[in-house]
């Protein structure tokens, strides 16, 4: 979509729910032999692993339904620019849905409840990708990817400080006996502690403000419980719902309380470390 808004590229973003097919049995959990495996587990009076508690809602769409949507956006002219999810207009917990699976089959399922988290952190499978709907996994993938995709920065930021403190303080701190360890207690944090302020108000004015383009593309309706932030819930009020006065407000309200954060950790900072940004 950047490349879109930019270079107008033309591109229309499809995002579709989990489908299913004559092929494809939906299930959450199955091993490389593909879904069917899962029904041969039944069949044979096994116990099947069911993703999280079992409660967790999820929308399955029809292959062929899928299908009509996506044709009537190819070629279509209005379609560019625009990001589209097809999906199911029914949710569904998994317990429903694979308890569904085995009344088609006459079989008792046998649920085996393994949290979503456990799935996708072990194992020889990537269950990240598939189990991406699960509210459950959407905190921890969107942390770990967020400590990741800042690393980067942070590390360039902080190294440069440390670059920049002047070598004959550690030479006058090894005279006076000081270990690695004091080193970094009394001369390297001390060093860096304008730049950690800076870094810290910065950070405090977006507190507000987390980037919502990650989590608009990794959020769908089943994970707005734990993914809906103000910026999405902006987005959705105005854009698709329409209701530009409201969204409005709660985007200046946000604003306002950015501003009340990054005034007071800077007021802070001068007043304690006599460090602030103005």
């Amino acid at each position: 979509m950047r490349m879109y808004r930019e270079n107008g590229f033309p591109v229309t973003s499809v995002r579709p729910s989990h489908t299913y097919g004559e092929r494809s049995v939906p299930v959450g959990v199955h091993g490389d032999n593909g879904s069917f495996q899962v029904l041969k587990r039944m069949l044979e009076g096994k116990p099947v692993i069911v993703p999280g508690d079992g409660t967790s809602l999820w929308t399955i769409t029809f292959n062929e339904d899928f299908a009509e949507g996506f044709l009537g956006l190819m070629g279509n002219p209005h379609a560019i620019g625009e990001a589209f999810q097809i999906t199911n207009d029914e949710s569904l917990t998994w317990n429903q849905i694979y308890g569904i699976v085995a009344d088609c089959l006459g079989v008792e399922l046998k649920a085996y409840h393994v949290a979503s988290e456990f799935l996708a952190a072990v194992g020889p499978y990537d269950f990240t990708g598939s189990l991406i709907g699960d509210k459950n996994c959407f905190r921890a993938i969107y942390v770990i990817s967020d400590i990741w995709q800042g690393f980067g920065w942070g590390s360039i930021v902080y190294l440069a400080t440390i670059a920049g403190i002047s070598p004959e303080l550690y030479e006058a701190a090894r005279i006076d006996g000081a270990n690695k360890f004091r080193q970094i207690w009394h001369v390297t944090l001390p060093g860096m502690r304008p730049t950690i302020v800076t870094m810290f108000i910065l950070a405090m004015g977006g507190l507000m403000s987390i980037g919502w383009e990650k989590a608009f593309l990794l959020q769908t309706p089943l994970t707005y419980e734990t993914s809906d932030i103000i910026s999405t819930f902006v987005y959705r009020k105005g854009f698709e719902d329409a209701n530009y006065s409201y969204s409005t407000a709660v985007g200046l309200f946000n604003s306002v309380i950015n501003l009340i954060l990054v005034t007071t950790a800077n007021r802070l900072s001068r007043k304690f470390n006599e460090t602030s940004l103005w």
